[in-house]
């Protein structure tokens, strides 16, 4: 199974100018990890996660009791371009998802954007791949969603021994 087969397309991305509120405000209301970050060319340029996001954002609460360390500086910017991550991994449309998948996993990333050349075309989340191995979907057809009610399931042996002697078809009841 290629990268292509479980690929999220189109891609919603921010572009670097972009506000950081705005990217914020996309994370939480689709519920996506990250989002990759692309030139008015559609070239990718970056990602910015939500630990980019937080990270020096908050003040400590005056209220709080118990300050370990110092206080903690919370950072000026404004703009994707300042916080998000450079330069960002990417991989083909063609790359196998076995290799994408450990390539997640050994560098800790929940996202994997796809690009052609540096043109970004798709992405993969971890819990992508996670459906591909879901219960109750067809691995024969990746990429397409499961028949209703599940997959299909065989005749009965009777029944397909009867059908190869030439038996009319009955349909079995359970």
């Amino acid at each position: 199974m290629l990268a292509r087969d479980i690929m999220t397309t189109p891609v919603t991305a921010v572009r670097p100018g972009a506000p950081i509120k705005e990217a914020a405000a996309v994370l939480a209301a689709r519920g996506f990890t990250a989002l990759p970050v692309v030139d008015a060319d559609n070239r990718l340029v970056g990602i910015v996660t939500e630990a980019d996001l937080v990270r020096d954002r908050l003040p400590r609460d005056p209220r709080a009791r118990c300050h370990p360390g110092d206080a903690v500086a919370t950072a000026a910017t404004t703009t994707v371009g300042e916080v998000m991550t450079t330069p960002v991994t990417a991989m083909g449309a063609g790359t196998d998802v076995a290799v994408l998948a450990k390539a997640l996993l050994a560098a800790g990333h929940r996202s994997m954007p796809i690009a052609e050349g540096s043109r970004l075309v798709g992405i993969v989340t971890r819990r992508d791949i996670v459906r591909v191995i879901a219960p109750g979907r067809p691995l024969d057809r990746p990429g397409r969603p499961a028949p209703p009610g599940g997959l299909r399931r065989r005749p009965p042996l009777a029944s397909r021994r009867a059908r190869r002697r030439g038996a009319p078809h009955r349909p079995v009841r359970r």
